[in-house]
């Protein structure tokens, strides 16, 4: 799973730049190891279990998968990829993303990428207080619903 490759439309060097997903200057997700990237999709289980099957969705339900901040830097370096271009709703209910994985995901979300995103569902997570409210700023600015 660490050879996952990106979509043709994304970029696939080691930094994908913001800027390229209409987010502003200097912001960038570094892409996790590929490690990291195989422990994310084994978590997700056989549904969800590669990029190719998670491209393309337009709603993603990972809610309770144990998920935990260096998963939801996966996640933000989709996020950034365009991976998940076509994404409307999104649940990470009941995981583990703390503050890390939650400043990872909220860096990804204000650079202007899941344009189609509506709804995140991302209660019941270890992130602080300061954490969610970087995050609803930021869905807030976009017109997402956000349930933290």
């Amino acid at each position: 799973l660490g050879s996952q490759s990106l979509p043709p439309t994304a970029s696939t060097p080691k930094t994908i730049a913001a800027e390229r997903q209409g987010g502003g200057e200097g912001s960038a997700v570094v892409k996790p190891n590929d490690d990291l990237i195989d422990a994310f999709f084994k978590k997700l289980q056989e549904r969800y279990s590669s990029l190719e099957k998670v491209k393309g969705a337009t709603e993603l339900n990972w809610s309770g998968k144990r998920l935990n901040d260096d998963d939801c830097k996966v996640i933000a370096w989709l996020v950034s990829s365009g991976a998940l271009a076509s994404l409307k709703e999104l649940e990470l209910q009941r995981n583990q993303i703390g503050d890390e994985g939650m400043k990872a995901f909220s860096s990804a979300l204000s650079s202007g990428s899941l344009a189609s995103l509506t709804t995140l569902r991302i209660l019941g997570n270890r992130a602080s207080d300061s954490a969610k409210t970087t995050l609803k700023a930021v869905a807030s600015s976009r017109g997402i619903s956000l349930l933290i």
